[in-house]
């Protein structure tokens, strides 16, 4: 069952329903354009690495699934053990730092091979994990190793790994997607999970990068020593991760409205040949959301917009 929503500054927003969604469930959505319909499932990428390499990371995902799965992460916040301010560090002592840092840097090196979202990793970055990967996959039998087998990187990267705590009962499918263009560090957040990797250390305490208030939030020159060489997730405050979820909407909403205001000046310079005063912009602006209420597509209500004010 898949559903998905799509928010992006320079085009309408979109919806990918999957093949599980009911056609009732999808008409509940009201009436969408061809132009807001995605065709193929966006969040994946096909024969980005040969099967042998997908079976061994589907490995290295196994140790983190077991390591962090639901009910560890759910009695970590209820015996607040290991609190951090308001949040809760989480370590799995019987899993290899290694394999763990691996996996983050496997999951960015995806992202940038991929060019998920436009993405990219540098060069030096890219190359220097894909030699990480080759290194760990030549281990013979590799499939039978434990999380806790020796294994070292060639290369290592300063990782940070957050999540956001999610009550029981709660809808766990509800869930974000969201990689910054960022470099200092590295991030993507995925689901309830946020995933940071840094170049060199040094960058961790002149890092600028808000993260949707994620940096503020964790501390992160403050919080790295008790992170550094061990398996640990920062298991974020409900209060927190709400705060994070919001900022990530409001963001994307803030970049859409201006997005849409200068999609308005370009149509009215097209339409009337003149640039509109700002006033203007918001009364079509403001059009442009009554017909959306009213169940028009985002082109449609966008159209009638324009219609209202030549009526005027």
């Amino acid at each position: 069952m898949v559903m998905s929503f799509s928010l992006s500054p320079r085009s309408m927003s979109k919806v990918y329903t999957g093949q599980g969604i009911l056609p009732e469930k999808i008409a509940d959505l009201g009436e969408l354009s061809e132009l807001q319909i995605e065709k193929h499932e966006p969040y994946s990428r096909d024969y980005l690495i040969c099967p042998k390499c997908e079976d061994k990371l589907s490995k290295l995902e196994a140790f983190f699934a077991s390591e962090f799965n639901d009910k560890k992460m759910h009695l970590a916040v209820a015996v607040k053990k290991s609190k951090y301010y308001d949040n809760t560090l989480l370590t799995a002592n019987k899993y290899n730092p290694a394999f763990f840092e691996l996996l983050v840097q496997s999951i960015f090196f995806r992202c940038s091979i991929g060019r998920y979202s436009g993405f990219r990793l540098s060069n030096d970055v890219e190359v220097k994990i894909a030699e990480n990967l080759r290194t760990a996959f030549s281990i013979p039998d590799f499939r039978k190793l434990s999380p806790l087998d020796n294994f070292s990187l060639l290369y290592k990267f300063p990782v940070i790994v957050s999540s956001f705590h999610i009550p029981e009962g709660v809808d766990t499918t509800r869930s974000l997607i969201t990689i910054s263009h960022s470099r200092f560090p590295y991030f993507l957040a995925a689901g309830k999970w946020q995933f940071q990797m840094y170049e060199h250390e040094k960058h961790i305490k002149s890092a600028i990068q808000w993260q949707y208030g994620l940096s503020i939030t964790l501390k992160v020159p403050e919080i790295y020593p008790h992170l550094k060489e061990s398996s640990t997730v920062i298991i974020l405050s409900q209060a927190d991760g709400e705060k994070i979820s919001n900022n990530i909407i409001h963001y994307y909403v803030d970049k859409r409205l201006i997005s849409l205001k200068s999609d308005i000046q370009k149509l009215h310079n097209q339409i009337f040949n003149f640039k509109p005063e700002s006033g203007i912009v918001d009364y079509i602006l403001n059009q442009y959301f009554i017909h959306l209420r009213e169940g028009q597509t985002e082109h449609d209500a966008l159209a009638l917009a324009l219609f209202d004010l030549k009526k005027l």
